[in-house]
């Protein structure tokens, strides 16, 4: 069996090669998108003073999340 290591460069430019043993999925790979993200536009709101903003790392107390995943 051969062994298809695609680089992301070869898949996004669709130049991977598909062979006999590749499923259908793999075969269309090169034609699909690897992600899609949506941004929506930033509201201006009211901003936090310059000592809080420097702690908490963003200006906008809608932005303050802090992350909560470790050291539970």
């Amino acid at each position: 069996m051969e062994n298809n290591n695609y680089s992301l460069q070869e898949i996004l430019n669709g130049t991977a090669r598909a062979n006999k043993n590749n499923t259908n999925a793999e075969k269309s790979l090169a034609n699909k998108f690897i992600a899609m993200c949506f941004v929506p536009m930033q509201e201006w709101e009211q901003i936090y003073d310059e000592d809080t903003a420097y702690s908490t790392g963003t200006i906008f107390p809608s932005l303050n999340k802090p992350f909560l995943g470790a050291g539970r």
